[in-house]
């Protein structure tokens, strides 16, 4: 298979040349640590910071009114403020059918008279407190609730919703066609996958989502029909071609050893990740298939608690992945930064350091974490040297030199994936004589 964008995703590094690019999150690492307790600091951090910008509401916001309508199977809610700002939005369609009553006698006398400047603590209340009530059907009703608070505040803003959370960095979303759910497990695979193409072609897609197995969230092991499942995980790369990105959902088929299996096959297949292989609450289980493999594991989306959420995150079961963001580092150039997938950059060494960059490693445990190594890594007559390594704690805002000054070319280095300070650093040295610093250096502080 030829490498194309996912798998760019997924590299350490790509290198050529005079410049060296890396993604904010690897994927994956060659070597899994294991029987390592897991570090929350950083994701309990992040729990801690305000989501809703309150310092655009000078007054309170008070929520006077919540509507829930019906149009047949839709369901619009609808929030007005006591000063009569409107906000708008619309539910799941078969979910809202059959969980509305918890939106009229839980939600609505929850919320009205509430300063929905408070935003962020109301969700967080009502989600844990209502234990008797949790579960999708209730996250539905509650998401709907939020978008209609956030369309209203936006409203009043006026400025974008999304921009209440923080600034916009992508303005379109790539969105996958992962419908035809009945049919991808009662058809045979050729019939399955001509039912896609047609859609494929309408809506010009460049990501399918597969079903494998029964889908029964009961770890049956069972298809639909002997062999169906690598049947129609070979037909789609070979029908869709190797541009497409495909990814796997199990939706909780299979035990460890034929999750296990499955995913090796989806592995040779090039597939971007691997959806819920078990039963969505199998944390342990869903943690051991995670370790032997290698493609992406993905799956919380019927994880309602907030602690149980953490623990897959900070134990790495499933991987978060943020393809926009990537590092460069140019000869003579210094490191640059994109948060847009290329459209625009941003230098973000200048002020510490220049000279040529030859490697740039990022924190798989902390990405606020980067590594850089000074001095190109192409042995040539006119080559461009540094002064050691650098590191960055707060994802390129201020950078400090943590050693190797006499390296002068630093063409690699590695960072231990559950311990940002365990660095190897691959060091060539003075290219035209001998040197005292050359060869593999280890850091563990």
């Amino acid at each position: 298979m030829k490498n194309d964008r996912r798998s760019f995703i997924k590299m350490a590094a790509i290198a050529g040349g005079s410049a060296t690019m890396l993604p904010l999150v690897s994927s994956c690492s060659e070597t899994k640590a294991k029987n390592i307790i897991p570090d929350y600091s950083a994701l309990d951090k992040t729990l801690s910071l305000p989501v809703l910008r309150k310092e655009l509401f000078t007054s309170p916001v008070i929520i006077e009114k919540i509507e829930l309508l019906q149009d047949r199977k839709n369901f619009i809610c609808r929030v007005i403020s006591k000063d009569g700002a409107v906000g708008i939005s619309i539910g799941h369609p078969f979910i809202s059918m059959n969980s509305y009553p918890a939106f009229l006698n839980i939600l609505i006398p929850f919320f009205t008279g509430k300063d929905a400047r408070n935003l962020d603590e109301l969700i967080y209340s009502v989600s844990e407190t209502k234990v008797k009530n949790q579960g999708i059907p209730f996250c539905v009703q509650l998401a709907t609730l939020e978008f209609a608070i956030l369309d209203m505040l936006g409203n009043i803003a006026g400025i974008p919703a999304g921009n209440l959370l923080g600034d916009i960095k992508t303005h379109e979303v790539s969105i996958y066609l992962g419908h035809h759910l009945g049919s991808f497990r009662n058809f045979e695979p050729k019939k399955s996958l001509e039912l896609m193409q047609k859609d494929i072609i309408e809506t010009k897609a460049k990501a399918v989502k597969l079903r494998a197995g029964l889908g029964d969230n009961l770890a049956s092991d069972i298809d639909n029909a002997p062999g169906r499942t690598e049947k129609l995980i070979r037909l789609a790369r070979e029908k869709y071609g190797d541009e497409m990105i495909l990814m796997m959902d199990g939706n909780g088929s299979y035990s460890v050893k034929e999750a296990v299996r499955i995913g090796k096959i989806l592995e040779e297949y090039n597939y971007y990740f691997y959806e819920e292989p078990l039963p969505w609450d199998w944390y342990q289980e869903q943690k051991q298939v995670e370790q032997a493999l290698s493609i992406p594991m993905a799956g919380g989306e019927e994880e309602f608690g907030m602690h149980a959420f953490r623990y897959l995150i900070g134990n790495e079961v499933f991987q978060v992945i943020q393809p926009d963001l990537f590092y460069f580092g140019g000869t003579g150039g210094g490191v640059w930064q994109t948060t847009d997938a290329g459209n625009s950059w941003t230098n973000i060494s200048d002020g510490y350091f220049g000279s040529s960059i030859g490697s740039i490693a990022v924190s798989e445990w902390d990405n606020n974490v980067i590594y850089v190594g000074q001095g190109e890594g192409t042995v040539r007559g006119n080559v461009s040297f540094g002064n050691g390594v650098y590191k960055s704690t707060d994802a390129g805002k201020t950078w400090t030199n943590v050693g190797l000054k006499e390296s002068r070319h630093v063409p690699r280095i590695r960072i231990h994936p559950k311990n940002p300070d365990l660095v190897y650093a691959a060091v060539l040295g003075d290219l035209f004589k001998s040197t005292e610093e050359r060869g593999v250096y280890r850091s563990e502080d």
